[in-house]
């Protein structure tokens, strides 16, 4: 379970045990507990949807016997270790979506000049208006600007959530980490 203060910018994430920060937590339909993601996933999800101002502090509430200093300094470890592998594999994803768009961009160029020299030789035959119309302004414009759409989407937009993830991610690395025995 997930609680905010949005008083003190803080965020608690309650926990049956300490995997259960990266693992899925069993339900227990018994109890009217549904099967939840793992807390990573919560706090991601909740720093990312942009509902907490400026969070200063990320606190795990564990069962009791869990509640120690040692727990406190491994979820600290884990989380960073995690944030820093999730960003390192961000920028691969970032460098091979560029990649893959520069590599259409060459395509989308071709396909540009190709449209736009066809366009204008339509346009200056004697073909009958309504042809020239439908290639000349029509169809071969339409296929110039869909050939150079994708490789501008993939440019420009492709990478813009990798980049919002890693914000998210760099703000969880720098976020104090506490970790408090759950009232139960």
């Amino acid at each position: 379970m997930l609680f905010r203060s949005e008083e003190s910018g803080e965020l608690q994430v309650e926990l049956a045990q300490p995997d259960e920060l990266f693992e899925l937590r069993r339900s227990n339909v018994a109890r009217g507990s549904p099967l939840y993601g793992p807390g990573i996933d919560r706090i991601r999800s909740e720093l990312s949807s942009g509902t907490v101002r400026e969070p200063t502090r990320i606190t795990i509430l564990l069962p009791r016997e869990y509640a120690t200093s040692q727990m406190e300094d491994g979820i600290r470890t884990a989380l960073a270790r995690y944030c820093e592998m999730r960003m390192r594999r961000l920028e691969n994803e970032l460098k091979a979506l560029q990649r893959d768009g520069r590599q259409a961009l060459v395509l989308g160029a071709i396909i540009l000049t190709v449209s736009l020299a066809l366009s204008q030789f339509i346009l200056q035959t004697g073909l009958p208006q309504g042809v020239r119309d439908f290639f000349g302004n029509g169809l071969f414009l339409v296929a110039a600007w869909v050939g150079i759409w994708y490789p501008l989407d993939m440019l420009i937009y492709a990478g813009r959530p990798h980049r919002m993830e890693q914000k998210v991610l760099r703000t969880i690395r720098e976020l104090e980490v506490a970790v408090r025995a759950a009232d139960v």
